[in-house]
């Protein structure tokens, strides 16, 4: 999805998010399976979905064993981004912000 005030910015969301919004959907709204999947759907043709690579695994464990942040998960999505080549990171997990930037992207609160 491109930000509607300037398209070269494109919005991503991570396979996280699709399984978390898809228990979501199932489970506690009871949505079918296949109108959950629907809905994930048109949502992956307006938002680019991105997955994790054994590369970004690699780079998450260096950056944990240099103690540059102590959630190891949040380095795996942190290191993904980063190989997306993003130049912004909205999020509100605290620990996240505080860094304000990571390696060439910086963390930003919506």
């Amino acid at each position: 999805m491109f930000n509607k005030d300037n398209e070269r910015y494109e919005f991503y969301f991570s396979s996280d998010f699709i399984t978390t919004f898809y228990y979501i959907l199932t489970q506690k709204r009871k949505y079918s399976p296949k109108k959950s999947l629907l809905a994930i759907e048109t949502l992956c043709e307006d938002m680019t979905p991105w997955y994790t690579n054994h590369f970004d695994f690699l780079s998450a464990k260096s950056d944990f064993f240099n103690a540059l942040l102590e959630d190891f998960e949040d380095l795996i999505v942190l290191n993904s981004a980063f190989r997306l080549g993003v130049e912004q990171f909205i999020t509100n997990d605290k620990q996240l912000l505080i860094l304000q930037k990571f390696k060439n992207f910086h963390i930003l609160q919506p």
